[in-house]
């Protein structure tokens, strides 16, 4: 993120925020989970891999797209690697031409969002155990909402991120509405400088 906590600006442009040492030290993260996880939005504006490349890695960690209605182009780049493909959807949902490699997770609809609770238990129950979560600010937002998180790796950029309105750029996590007060307080557990960056681990 920037200095003034944005990851993209108001036209969604983001690379690079952060320095190619942070971006080798994120792909270390990929290399040691076994399973991403990443919104439909993601997957549809930036069309990205999602595959560790880090030397040494044996195997690609699986992928879990959050798309409550199950629409995930077929031809996403997520899908060309040998891994599976978990699309979390609610139930019903079907994905159309889905892919060898996509199985459909359903997930309990709570309130008209994700129950992240019941998708981490039907993780937990198919063998993933390390998740790591790079989604867009809703995501984010749901995730630590929900409080189904253990750490925050926050990577700040000296870079500020200009923008016409308060609201234009895109935050992390973005639309994120506290249950009560200013929101969840955290522990910082580590800090290291990456480069030109900062990397601040918090844990809660």
């Amino acid at each position: 993120q920037s200095l003034n906590g944005k990851i993209a600006n108001e036209n969604g442009l983001s690379r690079w925020i952060s320095g190619p040492q942070s971006r080798e030290f994120a792909q270390k993260l990929r290399a040691g989970c076994d399973c991403i996880i990443a919104g439909r939005n993601t997957i549809v504006k930036d069309n990205p891999r999602l595959t560790a490349r880090y030397p040494g890695v044996s195997r690609q960690p699986a992928v879990c797209v959050l798309a409550p209605k199950a629409d995930v182009p077929y031809d996403a780049r997520i899908f060309k690697a040998e891994r599976t493909v978990y699309i979390a959807a609610f139930k019903g949902a079907v994905l159309k031409n889905m892919p060898e490699n996509a199985q459909i997770i359903e997930v309990k609809n709570k309130a008209g969002f994700m129950d992240m609770n019941d998708l981490m238990l039907k993780l937990y129950q198919k063998g993933i155990r390390r998740i790591l979560s790079e989604g867009g600010g809703e995501t984010n937002g749901h995730i630590i909402r929900c409080g189904e998180f253990d750490e925050i790796y926050a990577f700040i950029a000296p870079v500020i991120i200009g923008q016409k309105n308060s609201i234009s750029s895109v935050s992390w996590p973005d639309r994120f509405a506290p249950v009560k007060g200013l929101g969840i307080s955290l522990n910082l557990r580590k800090e290291m400088n990456i480069g030109k960056d900062k990397l601040l681990i918090f844990g809660k």
